[in-house]
């Protein structure tokens, strides 16, 4: 558990947690600031102090009425009767939504005969999954239920319901769980409104008022870290608690209109994470989390009350479809910096994007996805055209400025083409790694240099003091270099300088000048993709570095294909079980040799088997000098 020493003394780390934070002291006390970290969010303690006390007014005071033209009847969350009419046109003229929805019911068939959900802690003592799986069953079950009109689908979702409304709380403490319970039950009691009794409809509204709404005002009155946060936690709790205010906001209006004011002064704070250009600092596990509590967020706010008091029009949301697009490799990995896997997630809001933002570009990039983790968000928000990405004519490569990331692809139609995703970024971000200057390589449908992704959430000081003591975590974990042996910065920032995408060669440059500070007089990495005739040929990596006194430089990239080390250690050859090659020689300096280590970590650390990193080691002088490795895939 992190524990910060006042309100607003946030160590560096704060803002990188995800889980038991708590901000227990007003900021406009008196105790002195000297010394302590002022949020990122805020350009001065006096802004920090006025939005506390506007926050804590707020949370305590009826305010101007934000509901007056909230809809009467229900569904007014997301579903309208318009929209279901829409839909069923769409399934009667639309084999490829017929099939959406074929899927959708296997999966609801499924859970009519699964036990509803318990009160019961994670070994994180977090209801985060019970959260969300009580959400997965309502939605998928009252959605099913006002397409198909089956009792089955009713009855099993009131149980889902009547069990979560009967929990003794949703876990405040951490506060993810109540919100994502709140959007669950609030999604049913809107949707499943004209089929529930007087006493079913007293009960749901009495919870998602008393371990919702309340509990938010609560939070909110506290200032608790999440209301000032810039990243997912921000969103994913405005967002259900909005969502849970709408819902019964018309027999609650008191409650309800003043979670939606307290929401407007926090909201702002993470929408700016996606500016300028839609990057998400995150990471792609954390991009889909957060950007679909803003599509449950902004779709509710508009059904509901017809606004969404401009957040969407926040810079760079409108295109943070194309940064999904992009993080996705060819072969449907993720660039999975952070904490992030590299393993598909389905992602409903690119369909609603798709819609808003007139992006079919969007639509055809989920689409497969869709028919592989269908969700009834999914056909709720069908879209009237699709745009696949072979057809279109999208940059091969991307700069997304506000998180410092780029990608490079050399084709869009093919499933081999190579794709390269690098960083520089913040290692303040919020679930960052010390990572700066870390890449992925996919060549000819093969991850060959791969991210480690998380680690288990339970390990001792995950989120606190121990963070960047786990393997996965620390610098050495992860495709960059490392000075003396140790770990960047925490506090350290990295910019991509340069990025220029030509017929015959693509370069990146970042500056990774101040990721040692006390070691490094300048630091750069560069990234060159040489190609010929319409053909990708090879990718340098070179890092030229400057030395503030001797230190030792460690190269590291990651892999799980096997590896073999050329007799003289100059060459290593890359194998996958398929049979294809990938090549790898030192280019400079010319005493260097390739080193191996097979990474195996203890539990409760998850599983390293196969994984082995590859490295350069050497000395370096305070003179300047330039270490450049070269990768080839192998003619069959």
């Amino acid at each position: 558990m992190h524990s910060p020493r006042s309100a607003f003394t946030i160590l560096i780390a704060l803002l990188m947690l995800p889980a038991t934070s708590q901000v227990p002291v007003f900021a406009g006390s008196s105790e002195s600031i000297e010394g302590k970290e002022l949020p990122p969010v805020f350009k001065s303690w006096e802004q920090a102090k006025s939005w506390v006390h506007s926050l804590q007014d707020t949370a305590t005071k009826a305010d101007a009425n934000k509901l007056s033209n909230l809809k009467p009847r229900h569904p007014r969350l997301i579903i309208s009767a318009s929209m279901l009419e829409r839909l069923r046109r769409k399934l009667a003229e639309d084999k490829d939504a017929a099939a959406l929805l074929n899927n959708l019911k296997e999966k609801g068939d499924a859970m009519l005969t699964e036990a509803p959900v318990a009160q019961e802690k994670s070994a994180e003592n977090n209801m985060l999954e019970i959260s969300r799986l009580a959400q997965k069953r309502i939605v998928t079950l009252a959605g099913l239920y006002l397409i198909e009109g089956k009792q089955t689908y009713l009855k099993r979702a009131k149980e889902e319901m009547k069990a979560i409304a009967t929990m003794s709380d949703w876990n405040p403490n951490h506060f993810l769980d109540v919100a994502e319970m709140t959007t669950a039950l609030a999604l049913g009691y809107d949707w499943l409104y004209d089929s529930l009794t007087k006493e079913e409809e007293e009960q749901f509204r009495t919870a998602i008022l008393e371990l919702g709404l309340k509990q938010g005002l609560k939070q909110y009155t506290e200032h608790k870290w999440w209301t000032f946060s810039a990243f997912n936690w921000n969103i994913v709790c405005n967002g259900g608690l909005i969502v849970g205010a709408l819902a019964i906001g018309d027999k609650h209006p008191d409650e309800a209109n003043r979670i939606v004011n307290c929401a407007r002064l926090s909201v702002p704070y993470a929408m700016a994470s996606y500016s300028p250009d839609g990057g998400w600092a995150e990471g792609p596990g954390y991009w889909c989390y957060t950007t679909k509590f803003a599509m449950l967020m902004f779709s509710s706010l508009k059904s509901a009350m017809g606004k969404d008091f401009g957040w969407m029009s926040s810079p760079g949301f409108a295109k943070t479809g194309f940064y999904r697009i992009h993080y996705t490799s060819p072969t449907g990995e993720y660039f999975n910096f952070a904490d992030s896997s590299a393993e598909e997630r389905r992602a409903p809001q690119m369909f609603w994007m798709s819609r808003e933002f007139k992006q079919p570009l969007y639509a055809g990039a989920e689409s497969g996805t869709a028919s592989r983790h269908t969700t009834i968000f999914h056909l709720l928000f069908y879209p009237e055209s699709f745009k696949q990405l072979e057809r279109s004519s999208l940059a091969r490569s991307a700069l997304f400025k506000g998180a410092e990331l780029g990608f490079f692809r050399s084709d869009w139609s093919q499933k081999n083409a190579l794709y390269l995703g690098f960083k520089g970024g913040d290692n303040r971000a919020s679930h960052a790694n010390l990572d700066l200057g870390t890449f992925v390589l996919d060549w000819s449908g093969i991850r060959w240099a791969c991210e480690l992704g998380p680690d288990n959430y339970s390990l001792p000081g995950y989120f606190g003091d121990q963070r960047f003591s786990y393997y996965r975590l620390k610098t050495e974990g992860q495709n960059t270099f490392t000075i003396d042996d140790g770990s960047q910065n925490t506090r350290a920032t990295a910019k991509i300088t340069t990025m220029v995408d030509k017929i015959d060669k693509f370069f990146a440059a970042v500056d990774l000048s101040k990721t040692y500070p006390q070691k490094l007089a300048g630091a750069k990495r560069t990234f060159v993709v040489r190609r010929k005739d319409g053909k990708d040929k090879s990718v340098v990596i070179t890092d030229i570095l400057k030395a503030l006194k001797p230190v030792s430089y460690t190269w590291h990239m990651h892999t799980e294909q096997k590896v073999e080390v050329s007799s003289d250690g100059k060459e290593i050859l890359l194998s996958h079980k398929n049979g294809k090659h990938l090549s790898m020689r030192i280019v400079s300096p010319a005493d260097a040799i390739f080193r191996t280590k097979t990474i195996s970590l203890a539990k409760p650390q998850f599983d390293t088997a196969g994984l082995t990193d590859i490295q350069i080691r050497l000395p370096l002088q305070k003179d300047e000098r330039t270490i450049a490795v070269e990768l080839c895939l192998e003619s069959p």
